[in-house]
C-alpha cells in the first residue's frame, strides 16, 4: 500500500472515531435531558397532588378496577389510584388521600421530633382489594401503634394492587420518602418479578432501562394498551429494584422490612406456586443476595394461618389482616432496627402465628384465626429468630393440656424441667443464650399432648 493511501485510510479511521464518538455524544445528552425532563414532570406531579383535591365519588363492582387509576407520568410507576376518591370501589369501601394512598387523612410531610413513621409497599394485600377502608392490615397496625406511642406513630399505605417490585420502589422514591420513614415495609410475593396489570408494554421501562429507548417505542407503538404476557419483567428487574430499594434506604436512613408467606420455610421446593419468581434458584439468589447485600428485615409467616376471601379477590380476609398485623407489629417491635423512636419491653411476648416463631413436631391449629394454637406432643422443635446476638433470655410457654413432666432445653443439649409461673406460664429455671445467627433454638418434651399457644421472653442480665 502506498504513503498516500495508508494517511487516506488513517484519516478515514480518525473521522469515524470523531464521528462515533459525536454521536455517542449526543445520545447521551439527548438521555440526560430526557431523563431532567421526566424527572422534572413526575416531581412537578406529586407537588401538585400534595396540594390536594376536592373528593370524587366512586361506585365500582368487583374486579372493577380501571375507574378507580389513571396514567401517571411518574417514571416505573405506570398507574396510580386516583387522589381524594370517596365510595365503593372494586366491591368494597374506599378512600383514598391526596397522594392517592388508601387513607381518608393526609399526613403532614413535616415531621415532629420524636415520631415514628412507617410506609408500606405492595400489592393486593397491601392496598387490601375485598377489604373496607381501616380493615387493611396496615389500618390495624397504625391501630395498635397508635396505642404503643398515642400521637407519635404513623402507618402510610402505598401499595397498589397489582403493582411489582419495580413500580413499589418507584413509589416510595417518588412519594414515600417525602415523609421521611424510619421503617418500609415491603410485602413480597412471587408477582413482584411480573409484568404490572393494565399497562402497556410499551410505556412501561424497566429500572435499568432509556428514556431514550422508551421514547423511540412509544413513537413506534403509539401507545396502544397491550395485556403482557407473563412473566414480561426479568427476575433481573426485581432484583434491581431492591438495590435500589437498598440504596433508599442507606440515603434516607430508613430500614427496611420484608413481609411474607415465601419466606416462611427454608426449603424452596416446599413453597406454593405464588412464591415462584421464575424458578427455585431465583428464591435461592434472592436469600442470598439479602444476606450479602441488603441486609433487609425478614418478617415470614404461615400463610396457611391466615383466612382468605372466596373469588374474585382471594387475597386476606379482614380477619386475616387483622392477624397480619398482629404479626407484623411482632416483627417491628422484636428487631432493634425497626422501632426507632418506640420504647422496647423487657418481656416479649410472640403468638405461635408470630413469623419470629418456628415450629417442628407441631400441627398449627387456628380455630379464630385470633388465638392459634400449636399442638404436639413427644419431642418438638421450638425456635425464636430476630434476636440479638448474646442475648440471654428466660422462656416461657403458654401451653395448654399438659400431661406429665414437661423439658426445655437447647436443640444440642440434654432439656431441663420447667416451673409454673403465677400467670399459669410455663417458665424455664435458667436463662439461655441467643446464638450468633440471632436464634434461640430449643427442643420441647412433653410426656402428653401439648397446645401451645404463645412464647414470652424475659431478657436476663448478661
Amino acid at each position: 500500500m502506498t504513503g498516500g493511501g495508508g494517511r487516506w485510510l488513517g484519516r478515514l479511521g480518525v473521522g469515524l472515531a470523531v464521528l462515533v464518538a459525536a454521536l455517542v455524544l449526543a445520545v447521551g445528552s439527548v438521555e440526560l435531558v430526557l431523563r431532567w425532563r421526566v424527572r422534572r414532570a413526575a416531581d412537578a406531579h406529586v407537588e401538585q397532588l400534595l396540594d390536594g383535591g376536592r373528593p370524587t365519588i366512586i361506585d365500582t363492582g368487583p374486579g372493577e378496577l380501571g375507574p378507580g387509576v389513571r396514567a401517571s407520568p411518574v417514571p416505573n410507576l405506570i398507574y396510580e389510584p386516583r387522589p381524594n376518591l370517596r365510595g365503593v370501589y372494586d366491591g368494597a369501601a374506599l378512600a383514598t388521600n391526596r397522594l392517592g394512598a388508601r387513607h381518608d387523612y393526609a399526613l403532614p410531610l413535616a415531621k415532629p421530633a420524636g415520631e415514628f413513621r412507617l410506609v408500606g409497599l405492595g400489592g393486593d394485600r397491601v392496598w387490601g382489594r375485598g377489604v373496607g377502608n381501616g380493615e387493611t392490615y396496615l389500618d390495624r397496625l397504625q391501630e395498635k401503634l397508635g396505642r404503643l406511642a398515642p400521637g407519635r406513630a404513623h402507618v402510610l399505605n402505598l401499595g397498589v394492587w397489582g403493582y411489582n417490585a419495580s413500580q413499589q420502589v418507584a413509589a416510595l422514591a417518588a412519594k414515600g420518602v417525602r415523609f421521611q420513614p424510619d421503617v418500609v415495609t415491603v410485602d413480597l410475593h412471587g408477582d413482584d418479578a411480573r409484568a404490572p396489570q393494565r399497562v402497556s408494554r410499551i410505556a412501561y421501562r424497566p429500572p435499568a432501562g432509556s428514556f431514550l429507548l422508551a421514547a423511540l417505542r412509544g413513537l413506534a407503538g403509539a401507545g396502544r394498551p397491550t395485556e403482557p404476557a407473563e412473566p414480561e419483567v426479568s427476575y433481573a428487574d426485581l432484583e434491581r429494584a431492591y438495590d435500589e430499594l437498598a440504596a433508599l434506604a442507606a440515603a434516607h436512613g430508613f430500614a427496611v422490612v420484608v413481609v411474607s408467606d415465601c419466606l416462611l420455610d427454608e426449603s424452596v421446593a416446599a413453597l406454593e406456586g405464588h412464591c415462584r419468581l421464575v424458578s427455585e434458584e431465583q428464591w435461592r439468589r434472592w436469600r442470598h443476595r439479602n444476606q450479602t447485600h441488603w441486609g433487609f428485615a425478614l418478617c415470614p409467616y404461615n400463610g396457611a394461618l391466615i383466612a382468605r376471601q372466596p373469588p374474585p379477590w382471594q387475597t386476606p380476609s379482614a380477619e386475616g389482616h387483622r392477624v397480619l398485623a398482629d404479626l407484623l407489629y411482632d416483627c417491628l417491635l422484636a428487631d432493634p432496627r425497626t422501632h426507632p423512636g418506640l420504647a422496647p419491653t423487657a418481656a416479649i411476648r410472640l403468638p405461635v402465628t408470630d413469623p419470629g416463631v418456628w415450629l417442628r413436631g407441631f400441627v398449627p391449629v387456628a380455630p379464630d384465626r385470633r388465638d392459634a394454637v400449636a399442638v404436639g406432643r413427644g419431642e418438638m422443635a421450638l425456635g425464636v429468630r430476630w434476636l440479638e446476638p448474646g442475648e440471654r433470655y428466660v422462656v416461657a410457654l403458654e401451653l395448654g393440656g399438659p400431661t406429665g413432666e414437661l423439658r426445655l432445653g437447647f436443640e444440642d443439649g440434654a432439656p431441663a424441667p420447667l416451673s409454673v409461673d403465677p400467670a399459669g406460664r410455663h417458665r424455664s429455671a435458667a436463662p439461655f443464650e441467643v446464638d450468633q445467627a440471632g436464634e434461640l433454638r430449643l427442643t420441647l418434651v412433653a410426656e402428653g399432648e401439648v397446645a401451645l399457644r404463645a412464647v414470652t421472653l424475659t431478657r436476663a442480665p448478661r
